[in-house]
């Protein structure tokens, strides 16, 4: 697929990054508690995940909405542009050039990441961001950590409408979450894996990074 050009974060957004925008902008989002965060525990929040974080981990307990609202705000405060990925960037990105099974080869390499039931790095957590390799192109954690939304509808298969952005979010909409997590099995590191989430799905296991488009669109 043809992909323009593109910046995307070096890391998944952090606790700190979001609750910025949480205190400058007052955000809110009262779908909330329609859509409770899903973890191992009740009233769960982006502040309180149920494990201890730092201002450095990735923030979890967002949804699309969130994620979307977080870079319209970014966009506002700095003059840019910023949005979520499509799935065909994210994957672009997350490859670095890689056509194999993960970034960093066809076996899982306890050193490139962490997954459940991954020895010796199953966690009950994430961990800070950038904690583990770059790929080629500079970018920590595309496989596991947390997952990441997209901003792409779900489609079966990938095509070449997977590098739409979907600006219409509602209860209906089903965008793509990509790169595994540290609470998913080793399969789901994998480069290819994706799956669907309801844009106003929460958990402790998905996060996000912005891009910032630099060509003409």
């Amino acid at each position: 697929y043809a992909v323009e050009a593109f910046a995307i974060g070096r890391t998944e957004v952090t606790v700190e990054q979001f609750r910025l925008f949480v205190q400058r902008s007052g955000y809110q989002n009262k779908s909330w508690a329609a859509f409770p965060c899903l973890g191992t525990a009740i009233d769960l929040s982006w502040q309180q995940p149920g494990y201890g974080q730092s201002d450095t981990f990735p923030v979890v307990c967002v949804s699309a909405v969130d994620a979307t609202a977080y870079a319209d705000w970014l966009s506002a405060e700095t003059g840019r542009s910023f949005r979520l990925p499509t799935e065909i960037e994210w994957e672009y990105a997350a490859r670095a050039g890689a056509q194999t099974r993960f970034w960093w080869g066809d076996a899982y390499d306890q050193r490139m990441a962490d997954c459940n039931g991954c020895a010796p790095n199953s966690r009950a957590r994430p961990t800070f961001v950038g904690s583990w390799p770059a790929n080629a192109w500079g970018l920590h954690d595309v496989s596991g950590n947390v997952r990441e939304w997209t901003c792409s509808v779900f489609l079966v298969p990938m095509r070449s409408e997977s590098q739409r952005c979907e600006r219409t979010l509602d209860e209906t909409v089903n965008l793509t979450v990509r790169g595994g997590s540290w609470q998913e099995s080793v399969d789901a590191l994998a480069l290819r894996d994706r799956r669907p989430y309801g844009a106003f799905q929460r958990n402790v296991w998905t996060g996000f990074r912005v891009v910032e488009k630099t060509g003409n669109r």
